[in-house]
């Protein structure tokens, strides 16, 4: 069956062993494989934003129940630091592909970390 393997060579023998030893089967199937796979599971990407959007949706309704005034900039700040950490971090710390990353300009990057 064809299928895209994101992992090494070595991941997918950890898998085909593990398949070998706990599928019931006499044959080896792709089906039994996947069980064992080490990759995550990866939603698709339009249920992910929904995802996302929802969790940020049940924060803010939980913030104006419990009356937090100050919402707004704790919750900017908090994902904008987090977006900024990681995209850093996918980057390597290259300032000029994190910026590309996050759809912002070097300069706005470096204002957002505080360099400017």
């Amino acid at each position: 069956e064809e299928q895209p393997w994101h992992g090494n060579v070595r991941e997918l023998e950890n898998v085909i062993q593990k398949a070998m030893v706990f599928c019931s089967s006499d044959y080896l199937s792709a089906e039994c494989c996947k069980e064992f796979s080490l990759q995550p599971k990866v939603e698709p990407e339009a249920d992910r934003c929904i995802t996302v959007k929802d969790a940020i949706q049940g924060l803010v309704d939980l913030s104006f129940r419990e009356g937090c005034h100050e919402m707004f900039q704790d919750i900017v700040g908090t994902l904008e630091k987090s977006m900024v950490k990681r995209a850093l971090e996918l980057t390597k710390g290259n300032q000029v592909q994190a910026a590309k990353l996050l759809g912002i300009s070097r300069n706005t990057l470096r204002k957002k970390l505080g360099e400017d």
